[in-house]
């Protein structure tokens, strides 16, 4: 049996936050005047899209894994059949 993740909801909500935040960063004219801070918020922008975009997937493939586990591990009949 695999373990599930639980709880996406609190990830992705504080996740959003994070982007949100990032946002509000960046329409403060101290970010647009300052190269570094712009440089650290792209950085960061990347790396939260990125992270999003595996959370999503790792969603997704635990999504089909409880489908076919129910398919494969349920069904008798369908034991029988496999090697």
């Amino acid at each position: 049996r695999i373990r599930l993740i639980r709880g996406w909801d609190d990830l992705f909500t504080t996740l959003d936050d994070h982007m949100g935040g990032l946002i509000l960063m960046k329409s403060s004219p101290y970010y647009r005047a300052v190269r570094e801070f712009q440089e650290e918020g792209n950085l960061w922008e990347e790396r939260l899209t990125k992270l999003r975009g595996a959370f999503d997937a790792w969603v997704d493939v635990q999504r089909r894994w409880v489908y076919l586990e129910g398919i494969f591990f349920g069904s008798a009949d369908i034991k029988a059949q496999l090697p």
